[in-house]
């Protein structure tokens, strides 16, 4: 049995990594800020979206607990699949969205808008 095999799946890299922070410094943002607004607006957003039994009902804590519990444990093909149904389609109400929450939409979702 290889045990850092066993290490890695009980400690899994976080999503949210300093690089990331970095990156995000370099460009003048406090991620921990911008992640404070996205979670606000991605629960509206995604509250819009979802059928009655799948509202998210409580604050987001983090980023992690979303993609672990409403994307199906993103980054996977099931949070892939969530994720382009919540942005496919003509009622998609992405004005919500900030510059804060685009930013964490286009750096850790690959989603961008355009006007």
């Amino acid at each position: 049995m290889n045990t850092s095999t066993l290490e890695n799946e009980s400690n899994p890299e976080p999503f949210v990594s300093q690089d990331d922070y970095n990156l995000f410094a370099q460009n003048g943002r406090d991620l921990d800020a911008c992640i404070v607004v996205f979670l606000t607006e991605m629960r509206e957003y995604y509250n819009l979206r979802v059928q009655d039994k799948y509202i998210i009902k409580e604050p987001l804590e983090s980023i992690e607990q979303f993609n672990r519990e409403h994307l199906l444990g993103y980054p996977s093909s099931g949070g892939d699949a969530v994720w382009d149904d919540l942005f496919t389609g003509p009622e998609c109400p992405i004005e919500i969205f900030t510059k804060s929450s685009q930013d964490i939409l286009s750096h850790f979702y690959n989603s961008t808008f355009t006007d």
